[in-house]
């Protein structure tokens, strides 16, 4: 099989060569060769590299021609490894097989998508806790917590970094992407069992918990669900023991005044996400009362835009440039990805509209996480 890219930056996409040796031959086409190619452009696979800016109106051209064709072509980033990968899989591209570990400047290729479980690890290089949190109702804080874990899973997968989403007293993960299914009847772990049994103090280093593609799903599930929440001191001895490098942190609702001080104390960042019609900001005055006494980074996002919504209002209400604006996308698209139990970030519709937010909103985390 063979695999053209086209990229003025073949080194950043070496690491293709090593993970499908065997598999598929990976050639490369600069900007400047791809204006004189004509037919050499042939592949199984054509892969776009985005900043390929001379060659955007060939480009273009290629992928409506080939799409024609029913003949495969990605668009990636090469440091969007874990969804380039997942893409190439897609579209028929396996691993060798016979790859030795640790050949891949990863993991052994059939552990690229690796289901670890439970599992005692090493306490990450850094670690950035990021709460996520609505401002107003139906502003749709657990769906861009999904966005968010699949964008930054894909961008540090080739680092090995890991992304947890822990949401002990919330089973919309749960359900939204069927992880009973997902991880068998006896396999998905209640991360909130661990601190009825005690476990958790008897834990010499941080434990991940139900790992599957570089995400760590520490959240609740029906088996042992009760109708309580748990408390911030809870929530925060927990976040504590769980593995995790990026930890979005899902409170949903806002927290409460006498709440503030442990919220600080334990998170590195706030997303901080509303809705945007005037009835619900409006209703959220209190919130942002709090929100300025926090003494804690803060990020607004505002879910739903569509093309009537005023962002010059909402600047001036929220008092911040710094306001992110996420797309409205098709609930045709979401409702699809909940029956398949996938994140609705895998949906090209869903993905292609909302990349350029949620990047901007990663963007900001590691400006205010201080990660490099």
């Amino acid at each position: 099989m063979i695999v053209r890219i086209l990229t003025n930056r073949p080194d950043q996409y070496v690491f293709l060569e090593r993970l499908y040796r065997g598999s598929a031959e990976i050639l490369y086409t600069t900007g400047s060769e791809l204006m004189t190619a004509g037919n050499k452009m042939e592949a199984d696979i054509l892969i776009a590299d985005p900043e390929l800016a001379e060659g955007k109106q060939f480009t273009g051209t290629l992928m409506k021609r080939r799409t024609a064709r029913g003949k495969p072509f990605v668009i990636s980033e090469p440091d969007r490894v874990r969804g380039l990968v997942r893409e190439l899989k897609a579209v028929g591209l396996k691993t060798d097989e016979n790859l030795p570990a640790g050949d891949t400047g990863s993991e052994k290729a059939e552990s690229v998508f690796p289901g670890e479980g439970s599992v005692e690890s090493q306490r990450p290089s850094f670690r950035c806790a990021i709460g996520i949190m609505e401002f107003n109702e139906g502003a749709g804080a657990g769906f861009l917590t999904l966005l968010l874990a699949e964008e930054l899973a894909s961008e540090s997968f080739r680092e090995g970094s890991l992304v947890t989403v822990f949401a002990p007293d919330s089973l919309y993960f749960f359900h939204a992407l069927s992880l009973g299914k997902k991880f068998g009847k006896n396999g998905f772990q209640n991360v909130s069992d661990l601190l009825d049994e005690g476990s958790f103090s008897e834990l010499k280093e941080r434990v991940s918990v139900n790992v599957s593609e570089g995400i760590s799903w520490a959240v609740g599930s029906v088996s042992s669900y009760e109708e309580r929440k748990w408390s911030l001191e809870e929530r925060t001895e927990m976040a504590g023991r769980i593995e995790g490098n990026y930890l979005l942190c899902f409170y949903g609702k806002p927290f409460s005044d006498r709440e503030r001080e442990e919220v600080k104390n334990m998170l590195d960042v706030l997303v901080v996400v509303g809705n945007p019609l005037p009835s619900s900001l409006l209703a959220g005055k209190k919130t942002l009362e709090t929100l300025r006494q926090l003494e804690l980074p803060v990020i607004y996002v505002v879910n739903h835009v569509t093309d009537v919504v005023k962002k010059d209002l909402i600047i001036d209400y929220l008092d911040t440039n710094e306001v992110v604006f996420v797309p409205a996308v098709d609930p045709a698209a979401v409702c699809e990805a909940e029956y398949m139990g996938e994140n609705p970030y895998r949906l090209d519709i869903i993905r292609k509209q909302t990349m350029a937010s949620i990047c901007g909103i990663i963007e900001q985390i590691k400006k205010l996480g201080n990660i490099s």
